[in-house]
């Protein structure tokens, strides 16, 4: 049969363990916060970059059928699109 002072010591014992694991888990929370934080500043880092190679991409391409467009009205020729 368990004391009084054995259930006093058990009842310490687990407070204490409850304490630490408390600590632990704000830790973790605090740890995964700046991850996140990081995360999504690497993920607007790749976005820019995406959007910006997009743009450019965009660019070039209009570019080429603008010039495709002249060539084909310069030279009276049917609409490439229409072969």
């Amino acid at each position: 049969m368990l004391t009084k002072d054995d259930l006093n010591q058990i009842r310490l014992v687990v407070k204490e363990e409850t304490t630490s694991l408390d600590k632990r888990v704000g830790s973790l929370e605090t740890k995964v916060g700046s991850l996140e934080k990081s995360m999504n500043r690497g993920f607007k880092r790749i976005e820019k970059i995406l959007n910006q190679s997009f743009n450019y991409l965009d660019k070039r391409y209009l570019n080429h059928e603008n010039r495709i467009t002249r060539v084909e009205s310069t030279l009276d020729l049917p609409p490439i699109s229409e072969l």
